[in-house]
């Protein structure tokens, strides 16, 4: 996420932002309607009318997201990771995360998957995925 170069800026009242829906976060990014309601991949990231800094995210999603060269942290759990050299993101749902972005130079390569549980839910995947680690992080991590 980078700073806004949009000329209409948007105001949040909360320092967090939930987001529930595959929907919803197309309008919140301006990435149109969805081709389906349960699941998104974006290759690029738009740029947003918000200081994604001041804001804490979490969502009603699962996300994962392999991010190219970018300068700046992410704050997942009680730690700040450095994806300066990229990164693989795995959120599940409820969890929270803030973003820093030191330079408006990120690298454009990557791509992120974020689907509702719903998507799964029937599946084996949706019996399984609480057991997969790279979707947990410790209150105290």
């Amino acid at each position: 996420m980078q700073r806004a170069k949009n000329s209409a800026k948007t105001t949040y009242m909360s320092e967090f932002i939930n987001i529930k829906t595959i929907s919803e976060l197309h309008r919140m990014f301006g990435l149109g309607k969805p081709k389906h309601p349960l699941i998104s991949v974006v290759r690029q990231w738009p740029e947003v009318d918000f200081d994604a800094a001041t804001i804490k995210v979490t969502s009603d999603l699962y996300l994962l997201s392999m991010k190219g060269k970018a300068s700046g942290n992410i704050t997942y759990g009680r730690n700040a990771y450095d994806f300066e050299e990229g990164a693989l993101v795995c959120m599940a749902p409820t969890q929270v995360a803030t973003f820093e972005v030191t330079t408006d130079e990120a690298d454009a390569a990557g791509w992120s998957i974020l689907f509702h549980p719903d998507l799964v839910r029937r599946a084996e995947l949706g019996r399984t995925i609480k057991s997969y680690s790279f979707f947990n992080y410790d209150v105290t991590e």
